[in-house]
């Protein structure tokens, strides 16, 4: 019986999880959406830089967090109330701190360097920053404590907020605006969790735990930061060499893909504490043969089947309410299709990282982020369209992808034949989308085709989900009798 409560909850907080997470993305894709209607491409290319700083905050504290994530739920899962205590405070002491500083960097910088017409908006960004961490440390200390319910209603309200309120004031004070309504959000947000919180942890210094926590988390930080670093590589780079406005044409289909890639990090944000105490509690690495099978197959089936209905329909939005953005249409269909990449590999990655093998993993995004930027690079200096710049991320990504699951399939010791039916088993359906999008799918930039929309995702998704149910079958995500 206490097993299967323990699954049960597992898959509460697995639906939880994604619906919250799904709801959130949805309402800032929404946000996004009317941010690039009323800023233009230009000015949404400033907002989208802004992004691309925002996704490092969270390294800021050196790792203290990730540090706090891996060390808290093992002092729970022993009964040390006391040391799991001392590890959350004291991370909420590096965060806080280090989360300021970030906010004061960039005020500075801003005060210092940035043009007149931006330099407002700038100043405002730093203030959101600061405000951002101060949430995003009470919602990692919810997650800690395995309040998933709690985790998502703070990220709905934040996110509903930060959309309705940011929304009208870009309509009506542009960038500027917005800006002040998403920092008025995140402040109240962090109020009412902290508020709410039965117990927060008080911030306090402790120099023996600051040390652990960051001698833990490091290895998991530098794997986070190269992988951040991966993905917006392509956006950095285009921001750098060719300035906002083409920034800003990129990165309307780069939120699609974000969105895409929600599926996985809602699985991972539940699974990862579990996952760190079934391995803790068996002592076995084969106690994550599951997590990396089963899931990752799965998530690699479903994914195709999402990544071809998009693929279809992504011109149709732009089209009919952002037509300042159709240049946007070629480069978010080869985002839409290397998205798949990311998305199988999520889960190896987090198995790599519960079994200690964070060096594997810091290896493998190392390199492939290397590739990323180097073939970038060359094809933005080459003068190549946007369409280009999309492709030219595929090589990494294709590496990062293959070489994280044939690491994280050795490191937990599967034998070669589940190896090598795991790999057939997660790419199979991939080639079957990409051929049958090659042979059926629309190849003008509008998305004409002899066939009509309906009859290209029947015969695109059709044969797909057949394929899909057949291989998952034969390939055990759907077993007949218990495997060993």
């Amino acid at each position: 019986m206490p097993q299967h409560s323990a699954r049960a909850r597992v898959v509460t907080d697995i639906s939880w999880m994604a619906a919250a997470q799904y709801v959130s993305e949805g309402l800032y894709f929404a946000r996004g959406a009317l941010l690039a209607a009323f800023l233009g491409p230009a000015g949404f290319g400033i907002w989208s830089a802004m992004k691309i700083v925002d996704r490092f905050l969270p390294y800021a504290p050196l790792g203290s967090l990730q540090g706090m994530l891996q060390l808290s739920p093992h002092a729970d899962a022993r009964g040390d109330a006391s040391a799991a205590e001392r590890y959350r405070a004291t991370a909420v002491w590096i965060g806080l701190a280090a989360g300021f500083g970030v906010a004061a960097l960039v005020a500075a910088i801003a005060l210092a360097q940035a043009p007149a017409a931006v330099q407002r908006p700038w100043l405002l960004f730093a203030a959101m920053l600061a405000l951002e961490e101060i949430g995003e440390i009470q919602l990692l200390i919810l997650r800690s404590q395995r309040r998933f319910v709690a985790v998502g209603a703070a990220t709905i309200g934040s996110a509903l907020g930060s959309t309705v309120l940011g929304g009208i004031a870009a309509w009506r004070f542009g960038l500027s605006g917005f800006l002040l309504a998403v920092c008025l959000s995140h402040a109240a947000v962090a109020f009412i969790v902290a508020r709410a919180s039965r117990t927060p942890p008080r911030p306090r210094f402790d120099p023996a735990t600051a040390r652990q926590l960051i001698s833990t988390g490091s290895g998991i930080l530098v794997a986070q930061v190269l992988g951040t670093l991966m993905q917006n590589l392509d956006k950095l780079l285009l921001w750098m060499m060719l300035g906002s406005r083409a920034l800003g044409l990129y990165a309307v289909p780069c939120y699609l893909a974000d969105l895409v890639l929600l599926l996985p990090q809602a699985l991972v944000t539940v699974l990862y504490p579990q996952l760190l105490v079934t391995v803790a509690r068996t002592g076995s690495r084969a106690s994550a043969w599951p997590y990396l099978e089963r899931v990752t197959v799965l998530l690699a089936h479903v994914g195709c089947l999402v990544l071809g209905g998009l693929y279809l329909t992504w011109h149709l939005a732009i089209e009919a309410w952002l037509p300042e953005y159709v240049p946007a249409i070629a480069p978010g269909r080869v985002l839409i299709l290397v998205a798949f990449l990311p998305i199988v590999a999520a889960l190896p990655a987090t198995v790599l990282i519960s079994l200690n093998g964070q060096a594997k993993l810091i290896a493998v995004r190392a390199v492939a982020a290397c590739v990323t930027g180097g073939a970038v690079f060359l094809t933005i200096g080459r003068g190549s369209d946007l369409a280009a710049v999309a492709w030219a991320t595929a090589p990494g990504f294709l590496l990062f992808s293959v070489a994280t699951l044939l690491a994280a399939l050795r490191h937990a010791g599967l034998p070669w034949p589940r190896r090598a039916r795991m790999l057939l088993s997660v790419f199979a359906p991939y080639a079957v989308l990409l051929a049958l999008l090659a042979a059926f799918g629309p190849q003008r930039t509008g998305g004409s085709t002899p066939w009509t929309l309906p009859g290209q995702i029947a015969i695109v998704c059709g044969p797909l989900l057949v394929s899909s149910v057949f291989l998952a079958s034969w390939f055990g995500v759907l077993p007949r009798r218990a495997r060993r």
